[in-house]
């Protein structure tokens, strides 16, 4: 089809808010200078194809093993994702590309221990990047490692953990239920500590325990780690 003009402007940015989703549009720019009541114009500028594609949705980010796994909706009529991520209030760095629109997670295993990331993710088809979608952060903690669990004396368990650098604190789940379920105690602890006691268990019973660690925010949000490997003790 024939190229239609849709604006003359004398700023050096345009924004054409005529368009529609997944539909390719071709661009070309001249200038011209005014004489007297005419215009002469300059040649074009090579054409710039554009597609205008929505933002993607992006649904969570979470703790791995050995790096976080971000999450988002797919979406059709695309080629593939860009994978953007900053630290603190550094600006995005594009750190992966998906190939495929099948594809809807990406791990991000470049991290460190205690360190908050921010996500987001933009689809693109040919040369034509989308809106990048609304961005999510989260904090990289990985497993807790228990060093020792006993009971050292009557209805008592102590867990003792290796501490970590750079987290908040730690959270302890005590339970006489392998998954949790329920009749699970848990108790928070600063990162100062790494250890803990508790003196309200049933003598001759099997407890199952896990240890994960957390950030708690200046603004009083909180992340967590994922958990350590559950160990079992039996009451004294």
């Amino acid at each position: 089809s024939s190229y239609t003009k849709i604006k003359t402007t004398s700023a050096a940015s345009y924004t054409d808010e005529d368009v529609s989703v997944n539909k390719k549009y071709s661009y070309k720019v001249r200038s011209y200078i005014k004489l007297g009541t005419k215009k002469k114009y300059g040649s074009y500028s090579d054409v710039k194809n554009l597609y205008r594609i929505s933002a993607v949705k992006l649904q969570d980010a979470v703790n791995l093993k050995s790096g976080i796994k971000i999450t988002w909706q797919k979406k059709s009529s695309i080629d593939g994702y860009y994978i953007y991520r900053k630290t603190g209030s550094g600006s995005f760095k594009k750190i992966g590309t998906i190939d495929s629109p099948a594809v809807v997670t990406y791990k991000d295993t470049d991290v460190e221990n205690g360190t908050g990331y921010t996500y987001a993710v933009a689809a693109y088809k040919e040369s034509s990047a989308g809106t990048k979608s609304k961005s999510i952060t989260t904090y990289y903690l990985n497993a807790v490692v228990i060093s020792e669990i006993s009971s050292p004396s009557k209805n008592t368990v102590l867990i003792k953990w290796k501490k970590k650098d750079k987290v908040s604190g730690y959270e302890i789940d005590v339970s006489s239920y392998e998954d949790f379920s329920k009749d699970t105690m848990s108790v928070m602890l600063t990162s100062g500590n790494n250890s803990a006691k508790n003196d309200q268990l049933k003598s001759g019973k099997t407890y199952y325990v896990r240890v994960r660690s957390y950030v708690k925010t200046n603004d009083n949000k909180y992340y967590y780690g994922i958990w350590s490997k559950t160990k079992t003790v039996t009451v004294k």
